[in-house]
């Protein structure tokens, strides 16, 4: 059976990328689209995005790939 791992991006505001409940310095001022073909070239699948408020922020991407 295939097994998974999984990552929780969120997006606090504008640029800001927290990973696991760390911010992505390295990532500050990066467009999404950047940031998320980064995690594509590591093999990351995003699958889900949930937003908190009307406003759309934060919002919550989770991610898998394979082990």
């Amino acid at each position: 059976m295939q097994k998974w791992e999984y990552l929780h991006m969120e997006t606090a505001e504008s640029s800001v990328y927290i990973i696991d409940g760390e911010r992505m310095e390295e990532w500050t001022d990066l467009p999404l689209f950047q940031v998320l073909n980064r995690l594509g070239d590591e093999g990351w699948e995003l699958v889900s995005i949930d937003f908190e408020q009307a406003i759309l922020l934060p919002a919550h991407l989770l991610f898998k790939r394979p082990r």
